[in-house]
């Protein structure tokens, strides 16, 4: 999975998705994205796409594997800038 995603310009709001692609794997979308970045305030929002109450995520973090994130209610765990939730 990659997403790089550089965004500024003032009352905009950008939407995204990102994939996941992998060869022999089935691929499909992860999180659909908005974001707005003007001076004051940025905000930036990801939704998880397709993913279900306690199904499980596998994410790859600078070569380290983190299996088994939860994707439940009342659950949420953040990587970053993303937040499962």
């Amino acid at each position: 999975m990659r997403a790089t995603v550089l965004f500024h310009n003032e009352g905009t709001v950008m939407g995204y998705s990102i994939r996941r692609h992998n060869p022999g794997r089935r691929s499909g979308e992860l999180f659909h994205c908005l974001q707005e970045m003007p001076e004051q305030g940025g905000a930036n929002t990801c939704h998880t796409a397709g993913k279900h109450f306690r199904m499980a995520l596998g994410i790859t973090l600078k070569g380290k594997n983190v299996d088994g994130v939860p994707c439940g209610f009342l659950t949420s765990t953040f990587f970053g800038m993303i937040l499962l939730q």
